[in-house]
């Protein structure tokens, strides 16, 4: 119970951060504070700025339309009975603290507990919270509400209070009565403030950062870093950033773990201390923008190994074959023959096992499998791929469940081939060798060889249907996209995703060259996906006022569990009572696709995705 009062205060200020959108911002964001051996920070500069550019944003233009007016009524509703009950049971309400963050904000983790005493977590960390709440009416709203809290941590968790003050910064600390237990960390300078889980003998870490915070430090800080500065120093005032020390993170824990030799050999091997940072940046003022990226460190480590060895050298091409009315749409470039036998070097190196025993493990497998993994499959493979899903005949679409109101939808699959007479040799010989021969049908279409193979699997009644070419394998559950692939293998004049102008655009604003590359009709997918996820939830918590509801079962089949008379779940009630607005209201804010690369080199990885 000890944890109530700490880890509300903690979750209120991380509210806080994802949701103020007032006020001005201070000069310089809590980089500046942060000491630069940091594990993790999440940062905004300017939160006003933050919320001006999420309601500027397609999606904040989204919930401020009409159609979503009945949804966000509710969800006030929700919120005020949340504050009013909080306000009920603990005599204040924590909710309000978003209300007054201002300027700055961050998250940020700065070091690992080594105190294995502590059995409640895996290991406790130390998190700070850190906001600026400004001067007059506005701090003098926060120090209320921050009373109160300490009230109820004192009064009914037990906690002990206690308040000193450290080079002019105002420190509260909230102890428990019983030993060896994390304590909450209060530091405040004015509309400065600084919240800290502090894991006992580590109060010199918070209290470096009360220095930096005062000015009077003398410790490198984040802002000043190579890796930070870099990646992320083309964030505005309404950007999120996000920075790691992947590398330090990976030799904490492990060392948390007391590592044996040959543990710290393996560690070394692989490679993870010398990840470098992972950074990430979120803005809002052009659409929407995200970019994350990792570095790999040495390049020697199985990190880096297995991308250069898996990675391919140059961009998908296969998009060309996608229709341009797809709904979403994934191509990429790998190297499967070169990440096999990568794959096999690193058995022999970070185990016992010597290349004899893993050859003739290969061949245990090949002989098992009825061909050669390797030989017969994977260097038949040129490494190019792409799958798409696109609407079809509800006769042709991919079974969901009954409760669902999904679209009518499926998926194909479209694999690059080396050699496409071995490949399709190596099918037939497999299907030979089933129970499948009989029902196997095959038919001409615009002169390629199509092949329908009943599946046999319950509750999927579609069959598969395939053809392979002498460059391409297409295979799909539905004959519709598998004959609208073909078709554009023999005409130039039917439109393809390649082709379409709304997405090549998005696509230069993307680093190249990338090895990946993924579309989506931003307008589609968040239309049918919140439709699902709201379809799921009421079926899984039943009817208000009582009756059934459903839980996943271990094969994910449904399970009815009566429960006669219980309370329905706010959330729940507000679900569904709401009507979801259709397409055309997403349309009128993301008439456009969202796009996300891969592009991976000798220095590490970075994603790139951007949405209108």
């Amino acid at each position: 119970m000890w944890r109530t009062p700490m880890c509300s205060l903690i979750s209120a200020l991380g509210l806080s951060f994802l949701g103020a959108t007032t006020l001005a911002a201070q000069d310089r964001g809590w980089q500046h504070a942060v000491p630069a051996d940091a594990l993790l920070f999440v940062g905004v500069e300017d939160m006003h700025s933050l919320g001006a550019g999420l309601r500027a944003s397609s999606f904040g233009r989204l919930m401020g339309d009409p159609a979503f007016a009945p949804i966000q009524t509710a969800w006030d509703g929700f919120l005020a009975d949340m504050s009013q009950d909080l306000q009920e049971d603990m005599g204040v309400d924590p909710l309000r603290l978003h209300d007054f963050i201002n300027g700055p904000a961050a998250l940020v983790l700065l070091d690992v507990s080594d105190t294995p005493d502590y059995d409640e977590a895996i290991f406790p960390l130390l998190v700070g919270v850190l906001a600026d709440v400004g001067s007059g009416d506005n701090l003098a709203g926060f120090q209320e509400v921050l009373d109160g809290l300490l009230d109820v941590a004192a009064s009914e968790q037990g906690l002990v209070v206690t308040n000193e003050e450290v080079d002019g910064i105002d420190v509260t600390m909230l102890e428990s009565p019983e030993e060896g237990v994390p304590a909450m960390f209060l530091g405040q300078q004015g509309g400065m403030f600084v919240a800290a889980w502090v894991d006992v003998g580590m109060q010199d870490t918070f209290y470096e950062l009360l220095d930096t915070m005062s000015g009077a430090g003398n410790v490198d800080v984040l802002a000043e870093r190579d890796d930070f500065v870099g990646p992320l120093g083309a964030a505005d005032d309404s950007s999120i950033v996000l920075y790691g020390d992947m590398g330090r993170f990976a030799e904490l824990v492990l060392e948390f773990e007391d590592p044996d030799d040959e543990q710290r050999a393996m560690f070394e091997t692989t490679g993870l201390g010398d990840l470098g940072a992972l950074t990430g940046l979120w803005s809002f003022a052009d659409g929407i923008r995200q970019i994350a990226a990792l570095e790999w460190g040495a390049s020697d480590g199985v990190i880096a190994r297995v991308a250069d060895a898996l990675m391919g050298p140059g961009p998908p091409r296969l998009l060309e074959m996608v229709p341009a009315d797809a709904l979403t749409a994934t191509a990429g470039h790998l190297q499967p023959a070169d990440g096999f036998d990568e794959f096999v070097r690193l058995i022999v190196e970070l185990t016992d096992t010597s290349m004899a025993d893993v050859v003739e493990g290969m061949v245990e497998m090949d002989t098992e499998l009825g061909f050669s993994l390797r030989d017969d499959l994977l260097l038949n493979l040129d490494g190019q791929f792409a799958f798409f899903s696109a609407e079809v005949d509800s006769m042709e679409a991919f079974p969901v469940p009954d409760f669902l109101t999904g679209d009518s939808v499926n998926l194909a699959l479209m694999i690059g081939l080396e050699d496409g007479d071995a490949v399709r040799t190596l099918v037939e010989t497999l299907v030979d060798g089933t129970a499948y021969r009989a029902t196997l049908k095959r038919e001409q279409f615009a002169g390629f060889d199509v092949y329908e193979l009943p599946l046999g699997i319950p509750g999927l009644p579609l069959n598969l249907h395939y053809a392979i070419l002498g460059e391409v394998g297409v295979l799909s559950p539905s004959p519709t996209l598998l004959r609208d692939v073909l078709r554009r293998m023999v005409s130039d004049d039917l439109p393809s995703l390649a082709g379409q102008a709304a997405f090549v655009e998005s696509l230069t604003q993307h680093p190249s060259p990338h090895v990946m590359v993924s579309y989506d009709d931003t307008a589609r997918t968040l239309s049918s996906g919140l439709r699902s996820l709201v379809d799921q939830i009421r079926v899984l918590a039943g009817p208000a006022g009582g009756g059934p509801r459903f839980e996943i079962g271990p094969d994910g089949e449904l399970i009815a569990v009566p429960d006669e008379g219980r309370e329905q779940d706010p959330m729940v009630t507000l679900l569904s009572e709401i009507e979801m607005p259709g397409d055309e209201v997403f349309r009128r804010y993301f008439d456009g696709p969202t796009v996300a690369t891969v592009v991976v080199d000798e220095a590490g990885l970075t994603i790139t995705q951007t949405s209108p």
